[in-house]
């Protein structure tokens, strides 16, 4: 990611947070903010789980050296959900009831997002989602939950404008059965069909599979 862009995500990232703030009921004492989440650490997502904690570190550190978010200093609060999905949702309950945080981010991944989602939901409690981008998240017209990157149906917007204008006619669809990549295959499917390009094969596959000779 070059400096630029890095330096406009993390001031879009601190007014996202701000803006939070104050047009919440959040309430903090003291001369910290309290921010939690749980990310892969270890798992199947653990590789870019860590960099999503890595990312939020350095930018808990960027504002500190600021002088804080609205002048108070940022800590983070982080637990391991191990890539599962039903120990998210059990840490982000921990978070809201146990370490009091003041606002709450997102973990990696879409599934594990969706989870831990309905918790803070239930309790009103915002999150910001850094590492997950299914449509699935949102379509349940949630109030607490917000975004920062486009959803996945926009992925594959420019490769089929790409597809149209050389003359593609057909496409294969391929997926693993878990939450983001069937986001994605249903996205593709309804652009193929916008596009006039002809679905001859879809096929989905256990995640984790490593035999893919019934679908070759």
């Amino acid at each position: 990611m070059s400096a630029k862009k890095f330096f406009f995500m993390n001031i879009l990232l601190e007014l996202t947070v701000s803006i939070i703030f104050l047009f919440t009921s959040i309430a903090f004492a003291g001369k910290v903010i309290k921010i939690g989440a749980s990310m892969s650490l270890t798992g199947k997502y653990a590789r870019t789980g860590v960099y999503t904690k890595n990312g939020y570190e350095l930018w808990a550190e960027q504002i500190n050296a600021r002088g804080g978010l609205l002048g108070q200093k940022v800590k983070f609060v982080v637990y391991d959900d191990q890539s599962d999905p039903k120990k998210a949702a059990k840490l982000y309950e921990k978070l809201i009831t146990s370490d009091k945080v003041n606002l709450l981010m997102g973990p990696y991944s879409s599934g594990v997002t969706f989870a831990a989602s309905t918790v803070t939901e239930k309790y009103k409690f915002p999150m910001i989602t850094a590492g997950a981008t299914s449509e699935e998240i949102w379509k349940r017209g949630y109030k607490y939950v917000f975004g920062t990157g486009p959803h996945n149906e926009l992925y594959y917007v420019g490769a089929f404008e790409i597809a149209k204008k050389w003359g593609f006619k057909t496409i294969g669809i391929i997926n693993a059965d878990d939450l983001f990549p069937s986001s994605l295959a249903k996205a593709v499917h309804k652009l193929a069909k916008k596009s006039g390009i002809k679905e001859i094969f879809s096929e989905e596959f256990p995640k984790g599979a490593k035999d893919f000779t019934t679908i070759i």
